[in-house]
């Protein structure tokens, strides 16, 4: 069961990403931008890419983990070490 959900999570994922992708592009609107603020843009739009590819390829472990019962856990380790009590 838990493989055939791979592309249900796949989809999602895709969908996120398409977006976040277009809102970003649809913040500028119809402006006309010179090739200096396009050039600006270039750093945004690779993390943005970079990000998404990074999210494609966590679909198995997410779906996995969602499989589990486990979607927290990955997490556990970094929010205990931000507790400012300690919490150990």
């Amino acid at each position: 069961l838990q493989y055939a959900f791979y592309q249900v999570i796949a989809a999602a994922v895709v969908y996120i990403i398409g977006n976040v992708l277009i809102g970003f592009i649809e913040m500028f609107g119809d402006q006309k931008m010179t090739a200096i603020q396009q050039a600006s843009m270039v750093p945004a739009i690779f993390i943005v890419v970079v990000a998404s590819v990074y999210a494609l390829i966590k679909v198995p472990m997410l779906t996995s983990h969602l499989f589990s019962g486990g979607s927290g856990s990955s997490a556990a380790g970094m929010l205990s070490s931000l507790n400012p009590l300690g919490g150990h």
